[in-house]
């Protein structure tokens, strides 16, 4: 039990994870306003 316990909390952090990546990956899409542009701070767009 405390195995499958501790295998939920991994899966859990992970999807946390996942989802604060995805978050962040849209944010930084609509800040250049390019969905195909792989690096956010570019000559284009300079922070």
């Amino acid at each position: 039990r405390t195995r499958a316990s501790n295998l939920l909390a991994r899966v859990d952090d992970l999807a946390d994870r996942v989802c604060a990546e995805a978050n962040v990956d849209r944010w930084n899409r609509a800040r250049t306003g390019n969905s195909r542009r792989s690096h956010p701070i570019s000559a284009d767009h300079p922070d």
